[in-house]
């Protein structure tokens, strides 16, 4: 694919995005955008930026990030919603070119794709059209900015000196910007940034695992020790949303109280309540209906079992099948597993799934479909790959 292609793929997929979300451009606020927002007195305080970074209790969750984009924003523009809904439009695009340069980067077929699947894709729609869950749009772009470094870190070690020798014996200097040290510090920042925004970047690291094992087969020492310091931060950060969700939130009382089993039980039927929703997304709406998640009914633990044998199958089947399967069917699981029922969130009172607790996953999902989809067409057949994609794009 020439350059010149690749260019005018990344247009018509920010053009397509836009305009799938020109309705929510000219939409208001919604359910707790008045908390986040509108009528949140941090925001109109004389030391606003001060309250949001070094008061944890300043706002509903501490995503520091999160409410400075909406303070500068309010400075530029009040409390219109267009601008909030555009910035959150061009941040889900922007991820979608992001998520297009990660799997070209892993030498992964049909990234264009994968892209285009993930910014059409209706289970978005809650995260990108919601103003409050600025945190999904925000920090996904910032953990997919995270990875990009991380691994050109990793490929950036050959020259592990900030010089080496050329053809001729003569030292070549490595642009500063392309040292692994570099790399690896922009890596640190960038994932540190996106926790700031929502915590379920925390995953970042498990994910480059999963990654690196998928590559090579198994993880080496030197796979986990460069993400020793990514894991110790994402954990702290994680830890601390989950106090601040239990005792300033209030995530706790008989709503969730399901014991460990109810709560295996209810993360069973939760990952593929998201499967379904990633292949066939119809029937979305706002709040779902709240499932009774009962370890006593012997049928209700069959989701959870069909998880459970699906990893084992495909685990036992990766030699013949690859390890491509069960990496997708891992990180799919990963990715979701924060909302699976095994910590309180405070949207759980109301139901116990929701399309943004999926945005995640749904890019990921989005890679594997097209990674797939490439994989089954002919090879040699671009042009055909291409109008079946758009055509499935369509429908």
């Amino acid at each position: 694919m020439s350059r010149n292609v690749r260019l005018g793929i990344a247009v018509a997929i920010v053009v397509a995005t836009v305009a799938a979300y020109l309705p929510a451009l000219r939409a208001g606020f919604v359910w707790n955008d008045d908390t986040y927002l509108s009528e949140n007195p941090t925001l109109q305080a004389p030391n606003a930026l001060s309250l949001i970074w070094t008061e944890p209790r300043a706002s509903e969750q501490y995503y520091p990030l999160v409410f400075t984009t909406f303070w500068l924003e309010k400075q530029l523009w009040g409390l219109q919603p267009f601008g909030y809904h555009l910035v959150n439009v061009l941040l889900h695009a922007a991820s979608a070119l992001l998520l297009w340069w990660l799997l070209h980067r892993l030498g992964l077929p049909a990234g264009w794709l994968a892209a285009a699947l993930f910014a059409l894709h209706p289970v978005c729609v809650e995260s990108v059209a919601w103003v409050t869950e600025r945190k999904n749009t925000l920090s996904l772009l910032l953990t997919l900015l995270a990875a990009h470094a991380y691994l050109a870190s990793r490929a950036a070690l050959g020259p592990a000196a900030p010089a080496r020798k050329g053809r001729k014996g003569q030292a070549v200097v490595v642009p500063w910007h392309r040292r692994a040290s570099t790399l690896y510090a922009a890596a640190l920042v960038s994932f540190t940034l996106a926790l700031f925004a929502k915590t379920t970047a925390s995953l970042l690291p498990a994910v480059l695992l999963l990654i690196a094992w998928w590559r090579n087969g198994r993880v080496r020492r030197e796979d986990l020790q460069p993400l020793i310091l990514f894991f110790l931060v994402g954990a702290a950060l994680a830890y601390h949303t989950a106090h601040l969700e239990r005792t300033m939130v209030r995530a706790e009382g008989s709503e969730w109280a399901l014991g460990l089993l109810g709560r295996v039980v209810l993360a069973g039927r939760v990952f593929w309540f998201y499967i379904g929703k990633l292949a066939w997304p119809t029937d979305l709406m706002f709040v779902y209906p709240r499932w009774v998640a009962n370890p006593a009914v012997w049928w209700q633990w069959l989701p959870a079992a069909g998880a459970l044998g699906l990893v084992a199958a495909l685990w036992l089947g990766r030699k013949r099948l690859g390890r491509g399967p069960l990496t997708g069917a891992l990180l799919l699981g990963g990715l979701v597993f924060p909302a699976m029922g095994f910590f309180n969130v405070y949207a759980m009172r109301y139901s116990y799934v929701a399309d943004h607790f999926a945005y995640q996953a749904v890019a990921a999902g989005c890679a594997l479909v097209a990674c797939g989809i490439a994989s089954w067409l002919p090879a040699g057949r671009p042009r055909l790959a291409r109008a079946l994609a758009v055509a499935g794009l369509g429908v």
